[in-house]
This record gives structure tokens, sequence and C-alpha cells, in this order.
């Protein structure tokens, strides 16, 4: 299957757009471009077939180790969104500077959030409708991810304000200032389910600290179907086996 006009667009935007997300070779969620032909269609990609800490994974908490936590300090005071890109893979948010959480005695700032349709990650071999990834980067390139689900229920008004910007696929926009001004922030929480993985799209880096919090957005049935039309396919990746690792709660 050859890459589509959209699949090359879609490429050189998101290299603009930010870090974390492959470049210049087009992968996706179907066909001959599925998760199961990433190791193929690059040598970049190699570790989404041989690496033994892959993500997303299934948390079982019956197995999920107990641990004293020092919890995620969330400097989330005001978040900035700049754009929204509706792209073949994936809805991504950019951020502008200023915004970081503090864990492991290190400073990780919010590059983007990127949504998923169903949840990555499964909990009792269970998915929810979504799952709400922000990703950030400390100043020696290290990665973590905390992760925060939508569970079927009531409308949510942060997801209301996101569909009635949502750009056409393989377009843009800019964002309003106050899009994302319900879940600012600032305290430490220590509600959450971590372990070690890696990005759930090529190259499917490892050593990204995952942080899945246990508290949860809502997301109604029609909010539901319209973040489906706006994705067109569903977008996470299967469960990677959990292998040697701890996962902690």
């Amino acid at each position: 299957m050859k890459p589509t006009i959209i699949s090359i667009f879609t490429a050189s935007l998101f290299s603009l757009a930010n870090t974390g997300f492959a470049e210049n070779t087009a992968w996706g969620y179907s066909g001959e471009t599925s998760a199961d032909h990433w190791v193929a269609l690059s040598p970049d990609y190699r570790l989404c077939a041989s690496g033994k800490n892959q993500s997303p994974i299934n948390i079982d908490f019956k197995k999920a180790l107990d641990f004293q936590n020092q919890g995620i300090k969330f400097n989330y005071g005001h978040i900035t969104p700049l754009k929204i890109y509706n792209m073949d893979n994936v809805i991504r948010i950019t951020v502008d500077k200023g915004t970081n959480i503090q864990v492991d005695g290190m400073t990780f700032e919010l590059k983007h959030l990127d949504i998923h349709m169903a949840s990555e990650h499964t909990f009792n071999k269970q998915h929810h409708p979504m799952e709400i990834e922000f990703f950030h980067e400390n100043a020696n390139k290290e990665i973590a991810i905390v992760s925060m689900m939508a569970v079927a229920g009531h409308a949510d008004r942060t997801l209301r304000k996101i569909l009635a910007q949502m750009p056409k696929k393989g377009e843009s926009k800019t964002l309003a200032d106050n899009t994302l001004r319900s879940i600012e922030m600032k305290k430490k929480l220590a509600n959450y389910t971590r372990y070690n993985g890696s990005l759930t799209t090529p190259p499917c880096t490892e050593g990204v600290r995952w942080f899945i919090l246990k508290q949860a957005l809502t997301i109604s049935s029609e909010q539901q179907q319209q973040f489906q039309a706006a994705l067109g396919h569903a977008n996470n990746r299967p469960i990677q086996d959990t292998n040697a690792r701890m996962v902690f709660k």
C-alpha cells in the first residue's frame, strides 16, 4: 500500500507540531501500515517488535504492587493551548511553554496532549472510551506521560470546547486560550498507577515513565460519536506484554 497524500502531509505537519511522534514514514492502525507491520516500515521502528518494555499494557489491580510514592506535583496553573491537529493517526493539542510536572525529583515540561479512542491501556482487560495522554519532557529529553481516562457518563465541558473547535481531517486550528481551563491545577496528586514503558507510536522509544491517573473525565455517548467521526477510525495500539516489569499502584 503506497502512502497517501494525506499521510505524507500528516508526517510533515507533525514534525512541526512537537516531539514524541515518528516523522517522514507513513504508519497507521489498519492494513499494511497497522501496528503489526510498523517494524517493516522502517529500521528505526525495530523496538516496536523487539522491545521488552512496550506500551500500552493491561493493568491488573490484583497484581499491581503497593508503593509509598511522593506524588506528582502539577504546575498546571495556566495551560495555554496553541493548536489542535486532526491528523490521520491522532488528535493532538500543542501547548505553550510554562506548564510542567515535578516527579522523581525532576521537572518535566508539558509539550502536548494526544487523544486516543478507545483507551490504549486497559484495566482488568477492559477498555474505556477514550484516553488522553499528556506528553512531558525534561531537560535530558526523558519522557513522562500522564494518562487520563474518559469514562462513559455525562458530557464533559473540556471535551465540548475541543469538539467546538475541531478542524477537518488533515487540518489544524488555533485554539481559544480558555480551552483547557477546567483541567488547570496546582497541586500534588498521588492516586495513580505507574510503570516503565514506551511510546505507543513509532518509533516505540522505551524508558518512558507512565503515570495513569485514577481520576477520570466523563464522556457522553454523543461526544464519543463526535470524536469517533473526527478521527475516522480507532487509534489505540494493541496491548503489549508486561514481561518482567512491575506495575505499581
